[in-house]
């Protein structure tokens, strides 16, 4: 339902934010879809087809692929090059008296230059978790960025509904400018038939121009809101159709918002950075190679300058992510709790919020089913209050408020049926129906 100071706050909106995007507009849309008849639904899709957020599906799913492809890389066999010289102030000695030959001194100063070739035979899970980490952490983005783009379906029920609320009012004050018009024609035959006075012409031709002021200033609201429609969706829409109002709308419940996507995804990845956690305490294992130009080589006891390699399996275990494990559980645990609590209020809110939409689409049916038999009556009453006048026995001052009450009246009607419609479709977007 939409309260009158509501739509005064939107109307107003609309009006200036059309102004500093009515540029943007004539560049952004064409005439040829003028006439098309553009339905909600083809709005929303329009919309989320031309906010610029959409281009950021591509971004996350390239940054995934990019952290893939890097997690990847891991499993190539890694080369290195080093370079050392160290000296040392003191030596294994073996020199010894009566020995058959001459052993040289190990050198102090010792130099070596060598390249390592490694292959990773076993990680413990490590690239393979962090790859799951990846995907996990994309749909993330995603669900949160749909999440996003959903909003824009509330801005746009404002819209479409605000122009089918102005457009019907538009009609009304066209009708109701017709009802002036025989007015102002049956008091000049009155005036000269002598039960009316001039005055009463400058009555009725104040009320005329008060019903055009109206107009004009609904007519403003209508092209604003034609504006920023157009802009959202980047199709120039002129004409909208009146959605069909289901009748079973309040029999399904079920909560679909993608808000409940983004919890679910956050717990999984959540879920998936307790393997990362489990990868870390394991051992990893790896082939090597390494070559070399040293002085002196592998053989201490040849002094000089001479190539050397050496390969083989090496086992690595770092203990110290024994030491955070369960610290890193535990707060795994804990920011799920909190993702949970945040889901359970979420679904709370938004039960209460369903319950609210309910009320008002019963509300507006109440209110609808009655408006016809006002109408009716205010009718009956105007029709009385014409032949008054032309007898003389009430005042066209009278005439006409008469004829504003008989306005009012289909004017309660318009805004009430308004108002079922833009409750449903809260309802449908309370619930993503």
């Amino acid at each position: 339902m939409i309260p009158a100071a509501q739509l005064k706050r939107i109307l107003l909106s609309a009006a200036a934010t059309a102004l500093l995007c009515g540029a943007a507009y004539a560049q952004n849309t064409g005439g040829d879809n003028a006439g098309k008849l553009y339905t909600i639904e083809e709005c929303y899709a329009l919309a989320e087809q031309n906010y610029p957020l959409i281009k950021k599906y591509a971004i996350i799913k390239q940054s995934a692929e990019f952290t893939l492809a890097n997690a990847n890389k891991a499993y190539l066999p890694q080369l290195g090059l080093g370079a050392q010289a160290t000296y040392q102030s003191e030596v294994t000695s073996l020199a010894a008296e009566g020995l058959p030959v001459h052993i040289a001194a190990i050198p102090k100063d010792q130099y070596k230059a060598s390249v390592t070739l490694s292959q990773i035979i076993w990680d413990g899970g490590s690239i393979a978790s962090a790859k799951k980490i990846t995907r996990a952490g994309e749909n993330v983005d995603k669900s949160s960025l749909e999440t996003d783009m959903y909003t824009l379906r509330e801005r746009i029920n404002n819209l479409f509904f605000g122009i089918l609320l102005a457009r019907e009012q538009i009609r009304q004050t066209e009708i109701y400018a017709n009802d002036l018009e025989i007015s102002y024609k049956n008091i000049g035959s009155f005036i000269a038939a002598g039960i009316a006075n001039a005055s009463d012409l400058d009555i009725v031709q104040v009320e005329q121009l008060k019903n055009l002021q109206r107009k004009e200033e609904l007519e403003a609201t209508l092209r604003s809101y034609r504006q920023m429609l157009s802009y959202f969706t980047g199709a120039e829409i002129a004409h909208v159709a009146a959605p069909e109002v289901e009748s079973d709308i309040q029999a399904d419940t079920e909560n679909r918002r993608p808000e409940l996507e983004v919890f679910n995804s956050q717990l999984t990845l959540l879920e998936t950075r307790k393997s990362g956690i489990n990868a870390a305490v394991m051992p990893k294992f790896s082939l090597f190679a390494e070559g070399g130009y040293g002085n002196p080589a592998l053989n201490m006891l040849k002094p000089g300058w001479r190539l050397y390699g050496l390969g083989g399996i090496k086992m690595s275990w770092n203990f110290g992510s024994f030491y955070t494990r369960k610290g890193e559980m535990n707060l795994i645990k804990n920011n799920m709790s909190s993702i949970e609590n945040q889901r359970d209020v979420f679904l709370f809110n938004s039960g209460i919020q369903a319950v609210n939409n309910r009320g008002e689409i019963y509300k507006a049916q109440q209110l609808l089913a009655q408006d016809d038999k006002i109408i009716a009556l205010r009718e009956n009453i105007i029709r009385a209050a014409r032949k008054k006048t032309e007898n003389g026995t009430m005042t066209v001052n009278e005439l006409l408020k008469e004829l504003n009450a008989g306005q009012q009246a289909k004017q309660d009607k318009i805004y009430h049926r308004i108002q079922l419609m833009m409750a449903v479709y809260n309802l449908k977007y309370t619930l993503n129906q």
